[in-house]
């Protein structure tokens, strides 16, 4: 084990030697890796933020959307619930832990020095318990503060709370003027719940609102109970849709219930785009290869005596292929570190331009698992474009040598 370790690192040595006599050469093979892999790095950056890193809740796999159905001329819809029935979903439910809902609304801060409009949303009690988010300082909305006549208070995004009050904590319990009314500072919730939303306030309804089933305007999220799946959970809501329909004849016979994933609901509409942006630069990282392995059997033939000497001399091939894939190794971690570069600053590019169009891409950046996949993916080149010319420049025929 450690003379198969000794021996590579003397393969190792010889392929620096070897290529630092072929700068040009190696140069362009770099650079053409580089750009191939930097593309993919960049891309799988996106990928990676979007679809493989987990939301930022807590236990999100059993975080769920909560829609009603319903039929029109296209066929089935789904969408926003009526109070009422969100009210008997909390009631009846044996498979969700919790319900609760939100309406988006505008609303203007006011202060000595500034008025500004910030995006607003009205929840109910124990929303952020729901969500699986704690709050950086302070609590979550109380029942009480959800009725008519409760307490006025307020949540901020961690973002407006360190750009406009430079992080201060003792912002929690004063009141700020908002809409023209004082509300008390109760919590400060993490950036990451929210790249769109900037407060939260308690949702309180009018007693005509609260009873009118056909007005339908709450978005509503969900958290199964623990070991209760999917599916036993939507036949359940669907249950009490039915139920509700039952006991109110005014209610349309169309309407029913449905969850979905909040995971999957989050990223449904990206899905198909990235999949298709990352074969595509795949594509063009296959390319690289093949021009690559080109180059290398052309190198391979202006080589022909230096090999056939080294198998005169006693090296095995199984040595030589060896040693012709230790530079192939050494050229795509060159093009692997090139293209580090290359995405990171790729990476620093597109966050901005993506993170009002796709979701999830407010903190865009290279983690463990980008520089992983990009390590694997500088392995992966070198024995994609290195081992057919190491074989074919082994083959040499001694005798015509």
């Amino acid at each position: 084990m450690r003379r198969s370790f000794t021996d590579w690192l003397g393969d190792l040595r010889q392929a620096a030697r070897s290529l630092r006599r072929s700068p040009g050469f190696a140069l362009v093979v770099v650079l053409c890796l580089g750009l191939g892999i930097g593309a993919n790095a960049a891309i799988f950056s996106v990928v990676n933020a979007v679809l493989l890193r987990p939301l930022p809740y807590r236990a999100p796999d059993r975080l769920v959307n909560a829609y009603e159905t319903f039929y029109w001329a296209g066929g089935d819809g789904y969408g926003s619930v009526s109070y009422p029935n969100y009210r008997d979903w909390v009631a009846q439910s044996r498979t969700m832990e919790s319900f609760a809902a939100s309406l988006r609304a505008g609303v203007v801060l006011q202060g000595p020095e500034s008025t500004e409009r910030l995006a607003a949303n009205l929840v109910t009690a124990h929303y952020f318990a729901t969500l699986g988010v704690t709050p950086i300082l302070g609590r979550d909305v109380d029942p009480g503060e959800a009725q008519a006549g409760g307490q006025p208070v307020v949540l901020l995004n961690e973002r407006l709370w360190r750009s406009r009050f430079g992080a201060d904590p003792a912002l929690v319990g004063t009141p700020l003027l908002i809409d023209g009314q004082q509300r008390t500072v109760i919590g400060i919730i993490p950036a990451a719940t929210s790249t769109a939303i900037q407060v939260w306030m308690p949702l309180v309804l009018s007693p005509e609102r609260a009873e009118a089933r056909d007005s339908h305007f709450l978005q509503v999220i969900g958290r199964m109970r623990p070991g209760v799946t999917l599916e036993q959970a939507d036949a359940d809501l669907k249950a009490i849709a039915a139920r509700i329909r039952q006991d109110h004849p005014e209610v349309d016979p169309s309407r029913g219930a449905r969850l979905r994933s909040v995971q999957e609901d989050s990223v449904a509409n990206a899905r198909p785009t990235l999949l298709i942006l990352m074969g595509a630069v795949a594509l063009v990282l296959l390319i690289a290869c093949a021009n690559v392995a080109n180059l290398l059997l052309a190198r391979a033939g202006a080589r022909r005596h230096e090999l056939a000497v080294r198998l005169a001399l006693g090296a095995s091939r199984g040595r030589l292929v060896r040693y012709l894939l230790t530079e192939s190794l050494l050229l795509s971690l060159g093009g692997a570190a090139v293209g580090a570069a290359l995405s990171w600053l790729a990476v620093r590019g597109l966050a901005p331009l993506v993170s009002g169009v796709l979701p999830r891409t407010s903190d865009l950046h290279m983690d463990g698992r980008v520089y992983l996949a990009l390590l694997a993916a500088a392995v992966a080149c070198a024995v994609l474009f290195g081992l057919a010319p190491a074989l074919n420049a082994t083959g040499t025929n001694l005798q015509g040598g």
